[in-house]
């Protein structure tokens, strides 16, 4: 999108508007300062890179694919996966 250097509280007001429907991040601290999204926020807790998330892929799947409230959606590690 060229927006290198936004902060997640610019990138949540124009993401709506530029035609995204939800956020997946890996940033743990995107939550703490933003207060309630504008659009469905998923965060992979704990992982680090997006290979981490493979394990996760089945369950961000389902969510993304549901009816979405605008909020944060936590996916937590899966252990035995």
């Amino acid at each position: 999108m060229g927006w290198p250097g936004i902060g997640n509280g610019e990138w949540l007001r124009l993401a709506p508007a530029h035609g995204f429907d939800a956020m997946l991040t890996l940033d743990q601290n995107m939550r703490h300062p933003i207060g309630a999204p504008p659009l469905p926020v998923v965060e992979a807790a704990s992982a680090q890179r997006m290979d981490a998330m493979e394990s996760r892929l089945p369950r961000i799947l389902e969510i993304l694919r549901g009816d979405l409230p605008n909020k944060f959606h936590l996916i937590a590690p899966c252990g035995a996966c």
